[in-house]
């Protein structure tokens, strides 16, 4: 009976012991430093091809477990994206280029 015990809490701190973590890791594409922007007005988009202005990848979002979109659209905003695009577990921070910015020569 001893070992009966012992084995059925080996088991269980093994199964709670493996379960997945959940995180969201920003890799930065650039060290340039971009303002928040509002949440409200992040795009998203299905594929690169969609996107309707000249724009300059900020990094990706790695993505484990599961998390609301709420969550994805803050830290993109935190990260200051105009939009975002859903690649499996990444997500992609795109900032888009507004006709007076100088870096327009070494976009996209």
């Amino acid at each position: 009976m001893r070992l009966f015990y012992i084995l059925f809490l080996s088991t269980v701190i093994l199964i709670v012991s493996c379960k997945s973590q959940q995180y969201i890791h920003f890799v930065p594409y650039t060290h340039e430093k971009f303002e928040k922007t509002d949440i409200s007005k992040i795009e998203i988009f299905d594929k690169r091809l969609d996107l309707p202005a000249k724009y300059f990848e900020i990094g990706v979002l790695k993505i484990e477990g599961e998390h609301s979109k709420s969550e994805i659209l803050n830290e993109a905003s935190e990260k200051g994206a105009d939009a975002i695009i859903f690649e499996a577990n990444n997500v992609v921070l795109i900032h888009f280029y507004n006709k007076n910015d100088e870096k327009d020569k070494d976009i996209y």
